[in-house]
């Protein structure tokens, strides 16, 4: 009976034994068959600078005409070429930088074959770590569109947005010490709101169109309001077939000039900047074949330059209106060439030649309720032209 008990007992034991070891192989069994539940998840934040870079290449390659592609936190060294019409958005330009992995090439961002790209929160910097080289530009575009908002580009060996053929709106960005131009547009639209230009070698925004004659019907047009200008060598410059609107700006130490338009066509209005400490404050001129339309000078505080206001050209037509041109080394404001216009209800004083000075050997300049006090030499001083002169102090 003993003897009994006791096989019992071992029989009870092998099959327990028996029973666990088939469901181990069972167990192992179902793991082989999903080895992907087995295998840690590779987090983001744990991938290589290099596989987070051409995870974002990736993106756009794989995205559909109109997609987002959201960019996380990180430093990112490739350059991105983008022939679709896609949004990146970055957390912010203070935790999504670009920056090239070599000192050569044309740009960081290229956006090319008639897209239409938006981009915003990410920084550019065009220089690489530990290096004396940069690459030219950080965003070219080619015959696209761009919508650029809250970024930063600095470094570019040439300019940090580069237009050609295209257009552009770009609001609350940075551009910075640049070694060409913040912004430079070749042919094409532009609307900047809200930024910042500051440390261009050449100048902050440079528009020109210089291919075309001034009987083109083509006009560029590019509208510039709330933007600092500091310490470029110009704060902008507008050249060729271009017509718009400069308003509400602070434009200072620059160290050749505030604004300049040389304009060969259409309408350009400068309208309630702040100009000061640069070599000369507002340079204007038309050389279109014809008088052109009206531009208007209006509401402007230029101190501190050679000269407030300087009107240039043939067939510049401007009326220059309430402004105040006080405290500057040479002019108030200044009119030469054949140049016609209306001087009206400006603030002129102590400057230390003349207030105004009209030399322009036009038949049609008026110059009325203008103040021109305590100015070192005149406060009106006419050497040229037929001008209408009436109630100004």
């Amino acid at each position: 009976m003993r003897k009994q008990q006791i096989y019992q007992r071992c029989a009870t034991s092998i099959s327990i034994f028996v029973l666990a070891t088939i469901m181990i192989l069972v167990c192992s069994g179902c793991k082989e068959d999903t080895p992907t539940e087995s295998k840690p998840r590779v987090k983001e934040k744990d991938k290589t600078q290099a596989e987070v870079a051409l995870s974002i290449q990736r993106q756009i390659n794989k995205a559909e005409s109109g997609d987002t592609i959201h960019i996380d936190s990180g430093i990112y060294t490739e350059t991105l070429d983008i022939r679709k019409d896609l949004k990146l958005v970055g957390k912010s330009k203070e935790d999504v930088i670009f920056r090239p992995a070599k000192t050569t090439g044309r740009y960081v961002i290229y956006v090319f074959n008639g897209a239409e790209v938006s981009v915003e929160g990410i920084t550019i910097n065009c220089k690489p770590e530990e290096s004396q080289g940069a690459i030219e530009n950080g965003i070219a575009v080619n015959k696209g569109t761009i919508h650029l908002s809250n970024c930063e580009m600095s470094g570019a060996r040439h300019n940090g947005l580069y237009l050609i053929e295209s257009k552009a709106t770009v609001i609350n960005s940075v551009f910075e010490s640049n070694s060409n131009c913040g912004i430079h547009v070749r042919r094409g639209t532009i609307t900047v709101q809200n930024c910042m230009f500051r440390r261009n070698v050449n100048a902050g925004i440079y528009c020109h169109e210089e291919d075309l004659d001034a009987n083109s019907d083509k006009i560029n047009r590019y509208e510039i309001s709330g933007s600092l200008f500091e310490k470029n060598k110009q704060g902008m410059n507008i050249k060729g077939l271009y017509a718009g609107k400069v308003s509400q700006c602070q434009i200072r130490d620059n160290e050749s000039l505030g604004i300049l338009i040389n304009s060969l066509s259409g309408r350009n209005d400068i309208v309630e900047n702040v100009i000061g400490q640069s070599e000369q404050g507002i340079w204007y001129k038309t050389e279109g074949k014809e008088r052109e339309e009206k531009g208007v000078i209006q509401n402007n505080f230029c101190r501190q330059t050679n000269t407030g206001i300087f009107i240039r050209g043939d067939k510049t037509v401007a009326d220059i209106i309430e402004n105040n041109c006080s405290g500057n080394d040479e002019y108030g404001i200044a009119v030469g060439d054949k140049a016609q216009v209306r001087v009206l209800n400006n603030t002129c004083n102590d400057n230390r030649k003349q207030g105004i000075y009209l030399y322009s050997q036009s038949d049609d300049i008026a110059a009325e309720e203008n103040e021109c006090c305590s100015n070192k030499l005149n406060g009106i001083y006419i050497a040229g032209g037929t001008v209408k002169a009436v109630k100004n102090i």
